[in-house]
This record gives C-alpha cells, structure tokens and sequence, in this order.
C-alpha cells in the first residue's frame, strides 16, 4: 500500500532550497532535501518496527527509510503529445527531450518508509493477513518441508499444504497513523538544519579554494 503525502506552503525553505542551487548545485541542494526527509521519516519507521511482529526479526531488520528523486516532466510531456494526436514514438521521444531538458531543474522527492530486500515480498501477508489457502510446490511433482519452528528442523515433506490463513497484524499502517503529524512536523525543522548544512560546507569549500588561488 502506497500512501501519498504533500506538503506546500514552505516559501522561506524554497528561497533556501533555489539559493543552495545557485551557490552550489541542483545534486547539493536535492541531497540535502533527501536527507532532511529521511531524517523527519525517522519516527514512522521506528514505530514500525515496534509494532512489526517479530518470529525471527528479519522482517524487523528490513524496515528501512529511503528517498528518491523523481521528476515528472518526461510524464507530463508523453501525456501531453498523446493528447494531441502524436504517434508512441513522437510521445517518447517528447518524453525523452522533456526529461533532458529537465535534467538538474527541481524535482519532487519520494520518501519510502517499510520492508526491504526478501522480507518485503511477504510483509503484505503480515499486514493484512491471510484466508485459508492451499500451498503446493512451485514445481510439479515436488515435496514442500515442513519446518519445526526453526530452520534446519524438518520433520516431514508433504506434497500439500492446507494453510488455515493468518489475521492481520498491521504495523505499517498504524505507524502511519500515530507518526505522520509528528514526520510532517518535523520537516521544516529537518529542512532548515540539512540546508544550513550544506550551504555551510559550499562556502567552506569556496573560502578554502579562494584561499589557494592567493597563496
């Protein structure tokens, strides 16, 4: 499940973010803003894996916060040439030129808080759980293990299983719930201090270069 956040209204830290890519780069300036979010998205993650249920903790230890970087102008510009008639080839190739000439320009941020990695693609049995199922082997005339409760314990292999489903036990969700005041809260906070950070080490780099230049 993906839920979708916006926030707006944070003129002052736009200013900061456009003078950041002015002094140094669009690259500092997005690092930056990464940072801050990951650090604001800290909270829901943490609640996470309070709330995760923990047989073995792998699926605790998966539990991660990461950001990327998306741009939607390649988007907008497909969209906008298949509205106007344009072949698939003429919008892609639209899309590509869109992408190119937004290459470095602002783009919006997503921040990814949950599993990771192998456990990921099991968390969703976790978090809604499920109905009664039959589990075969995923290749015909195969034996499925039966485990006694650890791995390396088999005690039986059988051609079926009849599971009886599992309830859900939501972690992520209500995570979500009880930390996403406080994560959207602490953004501008996070985004003040990233920012400040690296507008620091840029004018820290410039003074040090602008002193070689006179030595």
């Amino acid at each position: 499940m993906k839920t979708t956040v916006r926030l707006e209204g944070l003129k002052e830290l736009d200013g900061a973010l456009e003078a950041l890519i002015a002094s140094t780069s669009a690259r500092t300036a997005k690092t930056a803003l990464k940072k801050a979010l990951i650090d604001a998205g800290e909270p829901m993650a943490a609640r996470a894996r309070q709330l995760v249920p923990a047989r073995t903790g792998r699926l605790r230890a998966s539990i991660v916060i990461s950001a990327s970087l998306k741009n939607s102008a390649g988007k907008a510009a497909y969209a906008a040439a298949k509205r106007s008639g344009a072949s698939s080839s003429d919008a892609v190739s639209a899309m590509r030129a869109a992408q190119r000439a937004a290459k470095g320009e602002a783009a919006s941020v997503e921040v990814y808080v949950g599993p990771s990695g192998r456990p990921a693609s099991r968390a969703h049995w976790v978090e809604f759980g499920t109905k009664p199922h039959v589990i075969r082997p995923k290749s015909g005339g195969g034996l499925l293990s039966i485990w006694a409760g650890r791995p390396g314990a088999i005690v039986a292999r059988v051609a079926e299983v009849n599971h009886p489903g599992q309830k859900p036990r939501a972690f992520m969700r209500p995570a979500f719930d009880t930390t996403a005041a406080q994560v959207l809260g602490a953004i501008a906070g996070a985004m003040r201090i990233r920012l400040a950070e690296a507008a620091a080490r840029a004018a820290k780099r410039s003074a040090k270069a602008a002193a070689k230049r006179l030595a």
